[in-house]
């Protein structure tokens, strides 16, 4: 079952997305006929992302590969390296075709259509037996 917040668009099922890609800092920013997810991906080519959408999550897999020379060893190191993921829950009625992502400058673009929520249900009081 999900859950709606009412200080957020219904169109997202969340204020807080998984923790598992901590690394991956995102903001969502809402326009008039879409939502914009910017996602910090620095380093990372188009080809070591991957997007997918199923049953109303958005996943996004990053994998950061740096291969040290030969002779190369590291001393310290923080970036990170490997693969790391962020999963969105969206709207289930979100489709493929919805959906357009880009990257520029080390950010991943993602444009999510709004879809037609039509006018919204009125509150309707269930009896209980």
């Amino acid at each position: 079952m999900k859950t709606y917040y009412t200080h957020i668009d219904p169109f997202f099922d969340f204020i807080f997305p998984f923790k598992e890609g901590d690394n991956l800092k995102a903001d969502i920013i809402e326009r008039e006929h879409d939502y914009l997810i910017k996602m910090n991906v620095p380093g990372v080519k188009k080809e070591d992302l991957k997007i997918t959408l199923k049953d109303g999550y958005l996943t996004i897999n990053v994998e950061n590969k740096e291969a040290l020379q030969e002779g190369e060893r590291y001393l310290h190191q923080e970036r990170h390296t490997g693969t790391s993921t962020r999963r969105f829950s969206i709207d289930v009625d979100v489709k493929k075709e919805d959906i357009s992502a880009s990257v520029e400058d080390g950010v991943l673009n993602l444009v999510i259509k709004k879809r037609d929520v039509g006018e919204k249900e009125e509150e309707q009081d269930i009896t209980i037996d």
